[in-house]
């Protein structure tokens, strides 16, 4: 049940990227679980959207920049 919940979730966040435009979802690298991920990565595609997992020490490098 979890799974089905976080892949409704998922689907629902990338319809409301649609509906808005966005283009980019960063989620947090090693703390994020990316279920389903072929049919999120195919509907991102299709979509013209960008998924990327971010680190902290990224995060941390770009105030300064």
């Amino acid at each position: 049940m979890c799974a089905l919940m976080c892949l409704q979730w998922g689907i629902k966040t990338l319809m409301s990227m649609i509906d808005s435009g966005c283009k980019v979802l960063a989620v947090e690298a090693e703390k994020t679980i990316f279920v389903q991920q072929q049919d999120v990565l195919d509907m991102a595609n299709r979509h013209g959207i960008v998924i990327c997992a971010v680190d902290q020490e990224f995060v941390n490098s770009r105030k300064d920049a």
